[in-house]
């Protein structure tokens, strides 16, 4: 994936289950939702959660999740609640498909201790324990604190 090594692509959605799931199919590739209706047809998809496939894959650190996923969000933050304990990563989440979708992941977010900033559009998250979200390379090598959130204008 261009000439990246570090990159694996998976032909699943993802979400608080791992099964199948509908994938409604919109007007265009970005549109399609297992949230919401948006076109007449469906298709059955496999459907996994974050930690199972992170689990798979033995990985010891993970520094960001980046989600827009027409109306899944919060499902799939909730299939990834144990690396989200463990690893503490910093979240940019998207937050306009429906109402009130800023404030149900906001919620969901501060029982982790995340410090949560929001747009009108997106919200982003760190957590608020810095010592257990820094991991070192070495236990020799002193870790610089991540760099802090700032306000962000709306």
């Amino acid at each position: 994936m261009n000439k990246l090594t570090n990159i694996k692509a998976f032909n699943v959605a993802l979400g608080d289950y791992d099964g199948t799931a509908k994938l409604h199919i919109g007007s265009h590739p970005a549109y399609h939702s297992t949230m919401l209706k948006v076109g007449e047809r469906a298709l059955n998809v496999h459907i996994r959660r974050l930690d199972s496939i992170i689990q798979e894959l033995d990985l010891s650190r993970i520094d960001l999740i980046k989600i827009d996923a027409e109306g899944a969000e919060l499902k799939i933050l909730k299939g990834a609640q144990n690396l989200i304990k463990q690893f503490k990563p910093k979240l940019t989440v998207a937050i306009y498909h429906y109402p009130n979708e800023g404030y149900e992941v906001t919620k969901w977010l501060r029982r982790f201790s995340y410090k949560v900033l929001t747009t009108k559009t997106h919200l982003h998250a760190e957590s608020i324990d810095y010592k257990t979200s820094i991991v070192s390379k070495t236990r020799n090598q002193k870790c610089q604190q991540p760099p802090k959130l700032t306000d962000i204008e709306t």
